[in-house]
């Protein structure tokens, strides 16, 4: 699953391929943190719409990978771009549950697992998943990631015309820091553990691009609570009002790029 739970959707995921220039490059960057020998079988936990599995199957020509992913429109998506990669079975799987056929060399996950509440449940089923001296090598959301777009969002969510909306609203993201998630793998049997907390922005050239994305992506939870009328006049009047805030909030910035997002990514690494 690629950035959210089920209780807030189904993804656009042939959109989503289309505007994750930025979570492509967050992989890339994990990716070369790692000698990789070619012959390594991987599970990529929250393959998406195949982006970043396409990169991992050329890692391993010798291998195999078994792209897991909760959403339907995600593993889709995935199946047509990659349907002819003969290295790679997909699964429909919760990754906090899911089983394979074989244990694994290595667990890859980027963008993926801040969307999940249970982190202790997750990284126990990832140690059951991988072979003796096994890696995991994940990305996340860390603590403070979006901390002034969410504020934001929040703000519109509480204006008079949106909240009655979100009477049972549950924030969707676990955030989480450094340290606990050491506790975390140490609790469980991980060694060789490296958390680190390091800030990202993502910058977008133009507002259409910017609107895009925030919608696709970083909205999606707020959207889903919002009814999906003929015309889609209450979401868009969501992301309109969220457009109208955060023009207010770079309106005396310095910055020549206005159109930014602010992240803060969760690098962890470990062994079995």
């Amino acid at each position: 699953m690629k950035e959210t739970e089920h209780c807030y959707g189904y993804w656009d995921a042939k959109t989503y391929h289309k505007v994750s220039n930025v979570q492509e490059t967050w992989a890339q960057e994990l990716l070369s943190c790692r000698q990789w020998n070619g012959d390594e079988v991987v599970l990529d936990a929250g393959c998406g719409s195949g982006r970043v599995t396409k990169i991992l199957s050329n890692l391993v020509p010798k291998g195999k990978l078994y792209a897991v992913d909760l959403d339907q429109n995600m593993i889709n998506t995935a199946k047509s771009n990659l349907g002819d990669v003969k290295n790679i079975k997909f699964v429909i799987s919760d990754i906090s549950f899911v089983e394979l056929e074989e244990r694994v060399d290595v667990i890859f996950s980027n963008a993926v697992i801040h969307w999940i509440a249970d982190h202790y449940r997750l990284f126990s089923n990832f140690r059951k998943i991988l072979k003796d001296n096994g890696e995991i090598l994940v990305q996340c959301g860390g603590k403070g990631n979006l901390r002034d777009t969410h504020r934001l969002l929040e703000k519109v969510r509480k204006k008079n015309e949106f909240s009655r909306y979100f009477t049972d609203w549950v924030t969707p993201w676990n955030f989480a820091s450094d340290e606990e998630t050491r506790l975390i793998l140490e609790k469980i049997g991980f060694s060789n553990i490296k958390t680190t907390l390091t800030k990202k922005i993502a910058h977008f050239s133009r507002l259409e691009e910017y609107k895009l994305f925030m919608q696709t992506v970083v909205m999606k939870p707020y959207l889903s609570y919002l009814p999906l009328d003929k015309d889609s006049s209450i979401r868009n009047a969501f992301v309109d009002a969220f457009l109208q805030e955060k023009a207010l909030q770079t309106k005396f910035s310095s910055l020549s790029n206005k159109w930014i997002i602010d992240y803060v990514r969760l690098n962890i690494s470990a062994l079995c």
